[in-house]
Parts: C-alpha cells; structure tokens; sequence
C-alpha cells in the first residue's frame, strides 16, 4: 500500500468518525475568506473555525464572494454542530 493510499484511507475513516462525534462549541465563531487562483480563475475559500475548541467547523468554495455565499459555510457549521451561533466575527475586510 502507497504512502498516499494509506493517508487516503486513514483520512476518510477519521473523516466518518469525527462527524459522530457531538463536540460542543463555544457560541462565537469566526469566518475566513481567503482567495484562491485556480486555472487562472479566481475562487473563495470560507473556514469557519469555532473560538472556544479552534475546530474546524466547515469550509466552502465559491466562485462569488456575495452574501449568498458567505451564508453557505455558516449553513453547513450549523448543520454540522446542530447549534448556532451568538457571535460571528470576520476580519472585516471589503
């Protein structure tokens, strides 16, 4: 088995049960957008990590940077947590 197969695999299984797993999160969390150059196109990446654990709670890739995708990550962290948030803070960058 290959280096990489082996990291393939172990990925997935961790993957399957991490999402079993019913971690509580603090009630701010933080969303990042950063911008990617993929085959000379531009794309979004939002992260949004949980203050409290630093978790990971979802990522999204776009090709806009609107409202509409900014509300995605945040949709897929609630349903993810199965919680809200109280506080979701930015960098507030334009």
């Amino acid at each position: 088995m290959t280096v990489y197969r082996w990291i393939y695999d172990y990925g997935k299984l961790a993957s399957k049960w991490m999402d079993k797993q019913n971690t509580p999160t603090g009630k701010t969390w933080h969303i990042d957008e950063t911008v990617l150059d993929v085959d000379g196109e531009k794309r979004y990446l939002w992260n949004v990590l949980d203050s409290e654990s630093r978790y990971l709670l979802a990522t999204h890739v776009s090709k806009h940077r609107g409202i509409k995708d900014a509300r995605q990550p945040i949709k897929k962290a609630k349903k993810a947590t199965g919680d809200r948030p109280k506080h979701v803070l930015t960098d507030g960058l334009p």
